[in-house]
């Protein structure tokens, strides 16, 4: 089902990088490479607007869903062929595929590809933005059903893609008042980290 998810964030990146690549000008590339020192720099909120318009207009939504459902019932019918022929076995199927239809939210996927695609962008060379990464698995080691990455939650665990979507934010918050001023995962305040988690976020329900 993760491999859904994945052809899907591709799928929109893709989307997202055609339309970019179409409007650049000299000037937008100059700004672009302006953008690259700042960790935090989100995308241009006009911009913004005109993918999610865009993806409206094509309806990409309604695909994605699409996709998602000929997916789902392409897996139910395997897994009922390969159970054995019960009731219970086709009930654990139809549970298991509810449970992953449940978790499913078009909307979140669009926002977290559109999150990814400005990450992929702009961030992954940026020496702040690999510091944060090295404080975000210490804060995971330290607190492992508190603070989950948004990348282990979407890829590793099953998060409702919304609640992933929404806690990777609340994260992003902490990360950004914890990594200001230092440069080493050593120099934490992990009293302050301590007072963050347990204010803003509850334990995940995870596989032990």
């Amino acid at each position: 089902m993760k491999a859904i998810f994945a052809l899907i964030v591709i799928y929109i990146g893709t989307f997202f990088v055609a339309i970019q690549g179409a409007s650049n000008s000299p000037v937008q590339a100059a700004q672009h490479e302006t953008a690259k020192s700042s960790v935090t720099k989100a995308i241009d909120p006009q911009k913004d607007s005109d993918i999610r318009s865009l993806l409206e207009l094509i309806g990409a939504r309604d695909m994605i869903q699409e996709a998602a459902n000929n997916s789902t019932e392409q897996y139910r019918q395997k897994l009922i062929s390969l159970a054995p022929n019960d009731d219970k076995a086709q009930d654990s199927v139809n549970s298991y595929l509810a449970a992953f239809q449940k978790q499913y939210d078009t909307d979140a996927i669009a926002d977290l590809a559109l999150e990814n695609f400005v990450e992929m962008r702009d961030r992954v060379s940026d020496p702040r933005f690999l510091f944060r990464k090295k404080v975000e698995l210490a804060l995971e080691a330290r607190y492992p059903r508190l603070f989950v990455p948004k990348y282990a939650m979407v890829t590793f665990h099953q998060v409702p893609y919304a609640t992933a979507l929404n806690r990777g934010q609340v994260q992003d918050r902490m990360l950004a008042q914890l990594c200001d001023g230092i440069d080493r995962v050593e120099d934490i305040d992990w009293n302050n980290a301590k007072r963050l988690i347990h204010s803003h976020l509850t334990p995940l329900e995870l596989p032990s």
